[in-house]
């Protein structure tokens, strides 16, 4: 890894200048003492900042945050990064010794017990160990505090740190764990900063060998999709059908591939750093110099008119540098702007929604740390053997059904996204698109016999993990990522046919709850909140002697989908009489699996032995399949469950309080103990509870999830709906608000009045806000007319 520390001197400019100089040197993490500003870390994980503001860690390269150790504390912020502590500090001059001492004891306190580590910032202190001409009251601190961590000073003690007006000073430190003083190569960096300190540079660990270390077995077989040439491309197909006999599932695939090489060229390595600024220009790359040159001329001046004179050519240059910058900035920005016209979700729209969404994080390297989200994210089930099918198939319905048409395929076919990312084979989906239209046979007979042997083939059961970066969680944290598996186009295929057979009998007689609204055509999130919305209602307007209570539960499911037991699925299949030939090819798709992810040592596998693949066809119909039990529970009277994907409500009513406590505690017991049969688990802590009535006065109510007890709240958040005790929705119209008014905030720096996006785009960038707002409107519009009304 490559590091940078700096003192910013809290100015904008050198915040701006140090991203240019990241992409230069190519660094990987930034130790920023007096940031200007600190991007929000609740949406941007590639920031962690002490709560004061004033030191912060920048990852800006392939390594990303693996888990920020502390940032509770003023004056340090410690994360891990690839497997090494890394640690940002700033103590100000103007602190009181206790102050910073208290410092010392939190930083050293937090850093007990824990190598490899990392400690650079700008301390303020003076000692004869890194140069400084005696050792004042901070320095003796700061070398007993760090005693207690076994770690080396990198500094050289010859070359100072921070430099102004002819007066030099070594305040700027490194410390590190022996073990990785080595090969640090730390130096102080000549170049200009546009701030009183000078920048560090270091290294940790062999770069060369890291480089190398992480493409092997990482690169996947991908191909330039915008290059495709669709000529070169059915010349080549067609040569290979001409020429070929019936082939299988790998040699289908390996004439894809050659097809491909003809049509379009194979990626290059990528690129793991930054581009440069989109305001950098040749002038700025002149101005730069010269600020560097006057500043030389400033500290290298001998007579104090001298450098007075100096002093003031060294100000005109970094006012002219400093300006220029904003020129460029705003010159650059207007065509950012103007671009919106040919592309209006392009670089400018992504520009400025990252401000709400915060920017793409790199993705988690250390191999450790991978190991264990994926140990927590894909859990370990022990073996079992899938039952066989209990009743026999009704062979002519079976005959008929199971043949594949060119005309199905080539519906499948047209609905394949073009830019979808493509699987482990790299093969895009517009190679697959136009294979699958000019010569649909070849993939129909290949398909056919697959159905046929109820045999899914391995290779299309490889499935390459991306962790998508939840908002606002911790890095680290297996709970913080979305695991989504990218899976061969190709393989889709097969599992867009055997869904397209298997919707038939999830939607059929013995098919799917009416209650489950997840995953289904002509269902929504709207009908599964009004269902919910309509039966809490119901209490409102009950009369005395009714059931005029009504208590919402939602119940979070722990790593729902990869958790899913395949023996349960089995049965639900056998449940809806899905047909045997069906379920020996559900069978084999699920046997072997495997889960592919890249770290810094390569590409690495797992084993796979129960849940449903996140971004597979047959994931979500196979889920509603195995789901579906706990959708169709003898519950008792008076509860209601309501399932959406798997989200699951239970709306309780009854004539009391304690008989809605009751209620509900007898149908989670009910429900906790089918999720066990299937090897699913409830988070209780996550478990919310909203008591709903006719009452003036505000009704609680307690229940119990296992060993923990819920008090209800006065308000929950279901399916993106903020829903009341009320009813009356006030809370949600300001949550939306909130929301439509941070997009529009982020858009408005594209839609200036006086230049940007003609008007046409302006209004597809205001829908954006007002679906935000419209969404779940059938729900609670009603009650707000009501309000308007009265």
């Amino acid at each position: 890894m490559e590091f940078i520390q700096v003192n910013l001197n809290h100015c904008e400019a050198a915040q701006q200048l140090l991203k240019q100089t990241a992409v230069e040197v190519k660094c990987d993490v930034a130790l920023i003492s007096e940031p200007y500003r600190v991007p929000d870390t609740s949406n941007n994980n590639s920031w962690a900042a002490d709560s004061w503001k004033k030191a912060a860690i920048w990852v800006t390269g392939k390594h990303a945050i693996d888990e920020v150790v502390s940032s509770s504390h003023e004056g340090f912020v410690i994360a891990k990064i690839s497997g090494i502590f890394v640690c940002s500090c700033y103590a100000p001059p103007s602190w009181a010794p206790e102050r910073f001492q208290k410092m010392l004891d939190n930083l050293t306190g937090e850093l007990a017990g824990r190598k490899p580590l990392v400690i650079g910032g700008d301390f303020n202190a003076w000692a004869e160990e890194w140069g400084s001409k005696s050792t004042d009251r901070r320095g003796t601190a700061l070398l007993e505090a760090l005693a207690q961590l076994d770690v080396t000073l990198a500094n050289d003690g010859l070359t100072s740190t921070y430099r102004r007006d002819g007066r030099e000073s070594i305040i700027d430190l490194t410390f590190s764990s022996p073990q990785l003083t080595a090969e640090m190569n730390w130096r102080v960096c000549e170049s200009y900063t546009h701030s009183d300190h000078q920048a560090i540079r270091f290294s940790i660990g062999r770069k060369a060998k890291q480089e190398s270390s992480r493409r092997v077995g990482t690169q996947d077989r991908k191909w330039k999709a915008k290059s495709f040439e669709v000529d070169h491309f059915l010349n080549e197909l067609k040569r290979i059908v001409d020429t070929a006999e019936p082939m299988s599932a790998d040699e289908l695939i390996e004439a894809l591939e050659r097809a491909c090489d003809k049509a379009m060229p194979r990626k290059k390595e990528p690129k793991v750093h930054h581009r440069p600024v989109y305001w950098w220009n040749e002038r700025l790359n002149f101005l730069r110099a010269a600020c560097l040159r006057a500043r030389r001329l400033v500290q290298r001046a001998k007579a104090e008119a001298d450098r007075e004179e100096k002093r003031v050519v060294f100000r005109v240059a970094r006012s002219a540098f400093k300006w220029e910058m904003k020129r460029s900035k705003s010159e650059c920005f207007k065509e950012l702007c103007a671009s919106a016209n040919d592309d209006p979700w392009g670089e400018a729209y992504r520009v400025v929604m990252a401000k709400v969404s915060g920017p793409v994080a790199a993705s988690v390297q250390c191999p450790e740390k991978l190991k264990m989200i994926v140990a927590k994210l894909f859990p370990t089930h022990e073996p079992t053997v899938w039952p066989p099918t209990p009743y026999a198939d009704d062979h002519e319905s079976v005959a008929a059904e199971i043949l594949i048409s060119n005309e199905e395929l080539m519906e499948i076919g047209k609905k394949l996204p073009a830019n979808k990312a493509p699987g482990p084979d790299g093969i895009p989906n517009i190679a697959i698109k136009t294979a699958i239209r000019e010569a649909p046979d070849m993939f129909r007979v290949v398909l056919q016999k697959l159905l046929n042997e109820g045999h899914f083939p391995d290779r299309w059961k490889r499935q390459k993990l991306v962790l998508v970066p939840k908002p606002g969680k911790s890095p680290g944290d297996p709970s913080s990522y979305r695991p989504i598996c990218l899976i061969d186009t190709a393989g889709k295929l097969l599992e867009k046919v055997i869904q397209n057979r298997l919707s038939r009998y999830t939607e059929g007689e013995n098919g799917l709850s009416e209650r489950q609204f997840g995953f289904r055509r002509g269902r929504s999130t709207v009908d599964a909140i009004d269902m919910v919305v309509r039966r809490a209602k119901q209490a409102q307007t009950t009369k005395r002697r009714g059931n005029r209570y009504c208590a919402t539960v939602t119940l979070d499911i722990a790593n729902a989908f990869n958790s899913a037991s395949w023996e349960a699925i089995a049965n639900a299949l056998h449940h809806m009489r899905v047909p045997d030939y069906l379920c020996r090819i559900l069978r084999s798709y699920f046997e072997d699996r495997v889960l592919l992810y890249d770290s810094a040592e390569g590409r690495k596998t797992a084993r796979i032995t129960a849940g449903v693949p996140q971004g597979s066809i047959l994931g979500p119909c196979l889920w509603n399949a195995m789901y579906d039990g706990v959708l169709t529970l003898p519950l008792p009277e008076g509860v209601q469950i309501v399932g959406f994907a798997d989200d699951i409500v239970l709306s309780v009513t009854g004539i009391s309080v304690d008989d809605v406590e009751g209620l509900a505690n007898e149908a989670i017991d009910l429900v906790l103990e089918w999720m066990a049969s299937v090897k699913l688990k409830v988070a209780p802590l996550k478990t919310e509870v909203l008591m709903i009535s006719n009452r003036k006065a505000v009704q609680h109510a307690v229940i119990e999830v296992g060993d923990k007890r819920i008090v209800s709240n006065r308000q929950l958040m279901y399916l993106g709906v903020k829903i009341d005790d009320r009813l009356n929705f006030n809370s949600h119209v300001d949550y939306v608000c909130e929301k439509a008014r941070n997009t529009i905030n982020a858009l408005s720096r594209i839609l200036p009045n006086s230049y940007g996006p003609r008007s046409s785009i302006r209004r597809l960038y205001a829908n954006i806000a007002t679906s935000t707002i419209r969404y779940g409107g059938p729900v609670w519009s009603t009650e707000l007319e009501t309000q308007v009304g009265n």
